[in-house]
């Protein structure tokens, strides 16, 4: 079998291997495809080898970061003994940590893929001298227990409308259960405090309230593995053909 016979052979199986990784990724098929066709068997694995190597690393995004909680400040002296009126029932909302997220042709990983976040939605009461952006909010925990990590700050200022809980979750889409309940009251800069209302935060369905991950897809990788062995052997063979 001659160089050419062999580089005719190798392409066909670098088209029945990689075409398909090439549609997923989004690759103009078209391009890569006159490129072997003007290549050798040498060119071929390499390319494949190539293209392996790209579709196996892992892809790292931006990185993020959380601010800490701000406390609340209650002024020294104040003639002010109006409390602020009820709170409305708070909103809640949970994201926990989560293993690499892509699929065939890429997997991202960013420092935020092991942050677990609980959010405390809460309105801002009236109240007749504090406004809505420095009110406080007292919090406490009366059952069940927070995440590992996880801290209450109390008094505290909301952010971005709500109270946050940040901790270590795991870069894992296998997480623990999580049920506690809280007492919030709203409280003015001079300490007065609202009627108490209670929030309930739980987590418990397998991946109900967590962020969406995608594995990497090895079912082509025998394909993989054996388009090389074949095309390896096709390059030996036109080296020998080559040689006599």
């Amino acid at each position: 079998m001659g160089y050419r016979q062999a580089g005719a052979l190798a392409t066909p199986l670098a088209r029945l291997v990689v075409d398909p990784l090439l549609d997923r990724c989004g690759t103009p098929v078209g391009a890569t495809l006159e490129l072997w066709q003007t290549s050798g068997v040498g060119r071929s694995i390499a390319l494949i080898l190539a293209f392996g190597v790209g579709v196996l690393a892992a892809r790292p995004a931006g990185a993020c970061s959380f601010a800490p909680p701000t406390p609340h400040e209650v002024a020294a002296s104040s003639d002010d003994t109006t409390p602020p009126a009820a709170l409305q029932t708070p909103g809640v909302s949970v994201s926990r940590g989560h293993g690499p997220e892509g699929g065939a042709c890429s997997r991202e990983m960013t420092s935020c893929d092991d942050a677990g976040r609980i959010g405390i939605h809460v309105v801002a009461p009236e109240d007749n001298r504090t406004p809505a952006d420095r009110m406080g909010y007292s919090v406490a925990l009366v059952s069940g227990s927070l995440p590992e990590g996880a801290s209450i700050v109390s008094p505290v200022r909301a952010m971005d409308g709500a109270i946050w809980f940040t901790w270590t979750d795991g870069a894992t889409d296998d997480q623990e259960s999580i049920a506690f309940t809280l007492e919030l009251r709203a409280m003015d800069e001079a300490g007065n405090v609202s009627e108490p209302v209670r929030v309930s935060v739980r987590d418990e369905d397998d991946g109900g309230c967590r962020m969406a991950s995608r594995t990497l897809d090895a079912s082509w990788m025998p394909s993989f593995a054996l388009a090389l062995l074949a095309l390896a052997g096709l390059r030996r063979a036109a080296r020998a053909a080559r040689g006599r």
